[in-house]
């Protein structure tokens, strides 16, 4: 868990809830463990957020929004869609500390970020894959939502290929060529 000293003030963040959660700091960090918003394309950031429950909740479901600057949300992640157990329902006092990783694989720019928590009955989030997911979200209620909570930039990569895709982000894919020489060609149209 990274030091104190890592942890950057977000009291100039649009902070919204429910009284539930008191957030105590977001931390940013390579995967050497140092802090840092500068990333290159295809490096991981791993995010920290600690809060303070301050009124008994549920089940915590926790995430970040990555945007980019011209509004659009290009990833979304909760804590639920990583198929993380339930901690079930957190009573006044807890801390909950919450750490995600994710692979920045994303065109050079600056995004802002939203961190922030839902909270959902133990009994729906055990079920979360059996439901649709319009009926999923209609259970969750959310308790914090940090806007531009941590500022992050990409760059181009400094070795190999510099940009290794064009457009918002690098999906998972292959590309394979095949060659056949014109005499190929010709004797199969005999």
């Amino acid at each position: 868990w990274p030091t104190k000293t890592y942890f950057q003030d977000v009291s100039s963040s649009l902070i919204e809830g429910n009284g539930c959660l008191k957030c105590l700091g977001i931390a940013v960090t390579n995967d050497a463990g140092f802090p840092t918003t500068t990333f290159m394309m295809g490096e991981n950031a791993n995010f920290y957020y600690e809060y303070e429950v301050i009124k008994d909740m549920d089940t915590p479901i926790f995430g970040v929004d990555i945007i980019d600057s011209r509004n659009n949300i290009i990833h979304g992640k909760q804590s639920l869609h990583c198929g993380m157990q339930s901690v079930g329902s957190v009573t006044r006092g807890t801390i909950l500390r919450c750490k995600q990783k994710v692979c920045l694989d994303i065109a050079p720019d600056t995004y802002t970020t939203v961190v922030g928590m839902s909270m959902i009955s133990d009994e729906y989030y055990q079920m979360a894959d059996l439901i649709s997911y319009a009926e999923l979200t209609s259970k969750m209620e959310r308790v914090i939502s940090i806007s531009k909570a941590i500022m992050l930039n990409v760059i181009p990569r400094k070795s190999g290929l510099p940009i290794t895709f064009h457009g918002l982000c690098n999906l998972p894919g292959e590309c394979e060529i095949e060659t056949i020489s014109k005499y190929d060609v010709e004797r199969r149209n005999l």
